[in-house]
């Protein structure tokens, strides 16, 4: 009985430093959101987004996200944190920053490109 019992002991305890190695061990999850995700969207989130730029009345992309069928389109617009030198679409990476009480992306990378054949998003 003894014996059972510390074997018992022995089988949780190493179980306990398996669960412990592994969460240590494993590396930080990496965030990158999309077009579809913009809803919920956080601090320091990386980014990678492709949309019709809109300089007026903030900077944004736009697009919309279709959830069924293209009755039901919604725009989703991404605020930039400065104006970009572009026009038509573009693709942004970057970075979500807070400004003021809003959440915008400090964009790292910009380029032009050509609209897509299908300008829609699909959630």
């Amino acid at each position: 009985m003894r014996g059972m019992v510390f074997r018992e002991g022995v089988a949780r305890a190493l179980a306990v430093m398996l669960l412990v190695a592994a969460i240590v061990g494993a590396p930080a999850p990496q965030f990158s959101a999309n077009e579809a995700s913009v809803a919920t969207l956080f601090p320091g989130e990386r980014i990678d987004f492709t949309g019709s730029y809109v300089a007026r009345p903030a900077p944004h992309l736009l697009r919309y996200a279709i959830t069924c069928c293209r009755a039901d389109a919604q725009p989703v617009a991404l605020p930039l944190a400065r104006a970009l030198h572009a026009r038509g679409w573009a693709r942004v990476r970057g970075v979500v920053i807070r400004s003021g009480n809003a959440l915008v992306v400090e964009a790292q990378r910009v380029d032009a490109v050509a609209p897509p054949a299908d300008p829609f998003t699909y959630r």
